[in-house]
């Protein structure tokens, strides 16, 4: 089967790619972690994990359909909250 996909959605498809590389390996960088872990696919989940200070089994229940949404919501409120621990989203910057 061939797939005939127009060039601006493949390369938005690479422009969401890139900004979301960068602003994880941002995020890795300042907080001590390698930059590099952020393109490595579950690796970068575990680091995450380790980011926010959840267990990394945590990965088993984002594979889960529906509790994957309310994991990831819970993981992104605890990134928010660790970021403001040091100065408001400070991390981030």
């Amino acid at each position: 089967m061939e797939y005939d996909y127009p060039a601006w959605a493949i390369g938005l498809q690479f422009v969401f790619m890139v900004i979301s590389i960068v602003s994880m390996w941002k995020i890795f960088i300042k907080t001590n972690q390698p930059g590099w872990a952020s393109i490595i696919p579950v690796y970068n989940t575990i680091i995450f994990l380790q980011i926010i200070r959840r267990p990394v089994w945590w990965i088993v229940l984002l594979l889960i359909p529906f509790v994957n949404v309310v994991i990831a919501i819970m993981m992104m409120s605890d990134f928010v909250k660790a970021a403001r621990g040091s100065e408001p989203l400070e991390i981030i910057r």
